[in-house]
């Protein structure tokens, strides 16, 4: 994921000269596109690219760094002061095998920046997001489907809904039809499940039948507590003598 001003974490020491170091901070620029990539539809906020980027390019917390590339003068230079390009790196490694010995050897390839950014559902558990506002993706993943306790946590941890923006639409702004099935499809996620509902009359009952009784006020609390009762009626233009006689 990547958009101006998307803060990432560096995962190598590989240019401490340039501040990218482990868990140093740095602010998201820029990409460089492939030159396979198609442009973006129009009037979209957001866009799935079909190619890896060449590179990301990202401001790091530090000092300034001023002009890190030298380019032939004339040349267009898309990288722009105090930035620096992050290259995307292959790493290969034998997964684990159930008895021991190696299968095959896998390769992965990504940018080495950590998600500084972002929290998943499941890492926001008993979190409460109340300093600030957040970006909340809810469009169906890509692999799954949004489940019940997924939109409760996700839409609970935050304290009112000024604070919580979409990162993406939730409906094609030029098909305006979609509106109202995607509208049933959370009212749908946001009902209990058909066993929770069923559970919940239970449990209440029993909460309420291990909950100890009050015990009886004494007769000298009662009376204060009428008296204070009095005090305050007296102030406000209460008719304590009616009030005992309906009482």
């Amino acid at each position: 994921m990547c958009f101006r001003g998307i803060i990432y974490n560096f995962t190598d020491s590989s240019a401490t000269e340039l501040h990218r170091m482990t868990n140093n901070t740095a602010r998201g620029v820029s990409l460089l596109l492939h030159p396979d990539e198609p442009s973006p539809p129009a009037g979209v906020s957001s866009n799935v690219l079909r190619h890896m980027p060449l590179g990301i390019v990202v401001r790091p917390d530090g000092p300034a760094l001023g002009a890190v590339y030298d380019l032939p003068a004339g040349a267009p230079n898309p990288i722009p002061p105090d930035c620096i390009v992050i290259l995307p790196e292959t790493h290969t490694f034998t997964p684990p095998h159930p008895l021991g010995t190696p299968a095959h050897k896998a390769a992965s390839r990504g940018f080495p920046l950590g998600d500084d950014y972002a929290v998943s559902d499941y890492a926001a558990q008993g979190q409460s997001f109340r300093a600030t506002s957040w970006l909340a993706h809810l469009n169906p993943p890509a692999a799954g489907v949004f489940t019940h306790a997924s939109l409760y946590v996700i839409l609970t941890r935050i304290p009112d809904w000024e604070s919580l923006h979409l990162l993406a639409p939730l409906w094609n702004p030029r098909n305006e039809s979609q509106h109202g099935s995607i509208l049933d499809k959370f009212r749908v996620l946001a009902k209990p499940e058909p066993e929770l509902a069923a559970e919940l009359p239970a449990c209440k009952a029993w909460r309420a039948s291990q909950r100890p009784p009050s015990p009886p006020c004494s007769l000298p609390t009662r009376r204060r507590r009428w008296r204070d009762a009095e005090g305050i009626g007296q102030k406000h233009g209460v008719d304590w003598d009616r009030a005992r006689a309906e009482a």
